[in-house]
Parts: structure tokens; sequence; C-alpha cells
């Protein structure tokens, strides 16, 4: 149904190709994503070869496209289906029962984990976990996202470094010690999604975004053992939001059978706009024009 209403819609081929794609990895449907035909082709089989020669296939595919730019984001979304294939794999689930159902290249990549992949994973001296599940998908979402400020970078959209970033940090996180290249494709990817943020008129959403960014940033200084740089930008991040926490140990009684009160520890979150009544805002992050994908 989704490919029949963009068909309708006039777009041409490759143009319906990664807004399906992109449909259905924004619907969880990762599975279905790279079982799409032109994402089964650009994947080839998993090995150490056909991802050296990922890069390759995707510049092919945007000249016979006649350059068009959506042969490019189409790319950057199939490398964002195998990241979400590796996260479920390794950190939140579900497990394989999910991809029973798969046929052909999509199930590969998501499940495949042999020695080449683990090998092609290493950096910095440093190895991947023994136990690593969709190595291949790692792999390819690596080639499909390259660096930010690299020269293979084929989506030079600030999205799509942010991506980029995301796929170095999951990949940081499944070595076996922490690798400055991954740190500094991270750092570097934010920061240019932080940097097209500063570009983007003042806005709520664009407050939240870019608090969101720094708590990914964050997140990569923590794994890094950084913690000067943590502290600085985790103190941004709560500017961004206009957020102040307090902890404090207020008295309380923790079981109906205790007879004296103890201190108790509290957390109160403050929004300096919201004068001073404690809140905490769950949900989904809208983000301004720059940061979401875009049509030619």
């Amino acid at each position: 149904r989704i490919e029949a209403a963009l068909e309708a819609s006039g777009g041409d081929g490759i143009e319906i190709e990664w807004l399906c794609v992109s449909l259905l990895v924004v619907d969880g449907r990762y599975a279905s994503a790279l079982a799409r035909p032109m994402v089964a082709e650009l994947l080839a089989e998993p090995s150490r070869t056909s991802v050296d020669a990922l890069a390759a296939r995707v510049l092919k595919l945007i000249e016979d496209h006649a350059g068009s730019p959506h042969a490019a984001k189409l790319a950057t979304w199939v490398g964002i289906a195998c990241l979400h294939c590796v996260v479920r794999a390794n950190f939140t689930g579900p497990g394989w029962d999910e991809w029973a159902g798969s046929e052909g290249r999509a199930g590969e990549w998501a499940q495949a984990t042999d020695n080449d992949a683990r090998a092609a994973l290493a950096l910095d001296g440093e190895e991947v976990h023994r136990k690593v599940g969709a190595a291949w998908a790692l792999a390819a979402a690596r080639a499909l996202l390259p660096p930010a400020d690299g020269l293979g970078a084929l989506d030079t959209s600030p999205w799509a470094a942010w991506w980029s970033a995301r796929a170095a940090i999951v990949h940081s996180r499944l070595l076996s010690a922490q690798s400055p290249t991954l740190r500094a494709v991270a750092l570097a990817g934010l920061g240019k999604a932080l940097g097209a943020l500063e570009a983007e008129p003042p806005s709520s959403a664009g407050d939240e975004l870019r608090a969101t960014l720094l708590l990914e940033e964050c997140a990569t200084h923590a794994l890094s053992q950084s913690p000067l740089e943590l502290e600085r930008t985790y103190a941004a991040a709560l500017e961004a939001r206009s957020l102040s926490f307090k902890l404090s140990g207020q008295m309380g009684m923790r079981t109906k059978f205790q007879s004296q009160a103890f201190a108790q520890l509290c957390l109160l979150a403050r929004r300096s706009h919201d004068g001073g009544r404690p809140l905490l805002v769950w949900g989904a992050l809208p983000a301004p024009p720059s940061l979401l994908p875009q049509q030619a």
C-alpha cells in the first residue's frame, strides 16, 4: 500500500525506493526495509569483500540514476536499518524470532556473525566482543554511514552526520575498549548536527533537539571516560532544556513497620520557564527542517 501510494505521486523509481525504505524504518519494520529488491541488490552477500565494495556500489547507483540525490538518501536509510538491527541484536531485543520469516539478504545481514565480520570491525587494536550479534549489519552500517567529515560521505546532510555519529557510538560500545577513532567520528557527526541546529530560528523544538544531541555527546564522553567534557556538555544540555536538578534527602517512612523517619534521596527537576514548578517531559522530539531528510 505504501509503494502504491508513492507511485501514484508521480516520483521516479529511486525516489519511491528511498521513501518506501524510510517509511518502513520509521515504522520499525527493518527486515522489510532490507528485503526491498533494490536494497538487496545494493547489499549483496554478507562478506568482507561485499562491505568493502558498498561505497562503490552506492556510487554506481548514483551514476545509474544521473546523480540523483535520492540514491545517497537510500544508502543512508539502509545504513540506519542495519544499525537498528545491531541495536536489537545486542541491546534491546527482540530476539531472532522476528526474523524467522525473513528470506534472502534481510535475514542474512541481520543475523550473520563470523570471524571475518569481527575482524572487519576491529579498530585501534581493540576487538569486538565474542558474542556480538549482527556483526555484518554493523559493518554495513559503518560503510553506509561514513564519517561526516570524510571524503566518503555521500549524503552530506547534518541529519546523515547525526546517524554517522550514532553508528560510531554503537560500534564503540561493542569493542573490548574505547577507540579514539570512533570517538572522533562521533564527536564530528554530533558537532555538524549541532552546528546546523544553531543556524535555525530559536524554537522549543530546536531546544529539545539540541538537548538530545548534547546528551548523546555526553554518552560519547562517558564511554571515553572524559569527566570534564562530560560535565561541561551535560550542563549545556540542561541549559538547552531550561532544566535544573536538585538532590535532597527528605524525611519519610519506607515501610508501615518503620517507627523512625529516615532521609530518602529525592530528585527534583525544575524548568525555569515554568515558574519553577517540577516538570518532567517525555515523548518524541520534533526535528527542525535542517535535520530532516529532504527531497530534492
